[in-house]
């Protein structure tokens, strides 16, 4: 009877997250309540705090939880060639589009960041590192193969390709056209690949 109760609760805060992360990606952060949470769920609010203290606790999960999936994610793309990586890079950035007009959780968090308390923003802040270290050692493997221009320097590659993918987000969201996502890891792609054997 135990072991069913802990089963279930463990099954009501995974859901909660999950859910969680689509209102963070469709309103943002400060568009949803508990109470919205606890409606999408179909449970009483007052149940919530039996997982997360507070809107603060379900944030911190929320990022974790993205660098959790994001670092298994990285993994299945392992074997891959740089310029293949980058591409699922932006492939992930098309799914979220297709999925309802979707953010990036780290964008929809990134846009309220002066809002958000300071333990948010550093658990934002080394999952963001995170992520760019990724972007930074595909870079710097696509140099090593001769596969991207080296007249750039790495961090600048990152800094740019992670500007225009976010950007295409945003575009996409708004012109309802995911398809510009696409488009864009073209273009990021041909200039990281132009001029790469000079």
């Amino acid at each position: 009877m135990v072991e069913t109760r802990m089963a279930l609760e463990v099954g009501t805060k995974q859901k909660a997250i999950r859910e969680a992360h689509l209102l963070l990606q469709k309103y943002g952060w400060s568009g949803f309540s508990f109470q919205d949470l606890a409606e999408v769920l179909g449970i009483k609010k007052p149940s919530l705090y039996a997982h997360f203290d507070s809107k603060e606790a379900l944030g911190i999960d929320l990022v974790d939880n993205y660098r959790v999936s994001f670092s298994n994610w990285v993994e299945t793309l392992s074997e891959m060639d740089p310029d293949q990586r980058l591409s699922a890079f932006f492939d992930m950035f098309y799914k979220f589009s297709q999925k309802g007009a979707l953010y990036c959780p780290l964008s929809s968090f990134a846009a309220e960041l002066h809002s958000l308390p300071p333990a948010m923003k550093k658990k934002l802040k080394h999952t963001y590192d995170m992520q760019t270290a990724w972007l930074k050692k595909i870079m710097i493997d696509g140099q090593a193969q001769d596969m991207f221009r080296k007249d750039i320097h790495a961090d600048e590659l990152v800094d740019y390709t992670i500007s225009i993918a976010i950007g295409s987000l945003f575009t996409a969201r708004i012109t309802s056209d995911p398809e510009k996502i696409k488009s864009m890891k073209s273009k990021v792609l041909l200039f990281l690949k132009s001029g790469a054997l000079q």
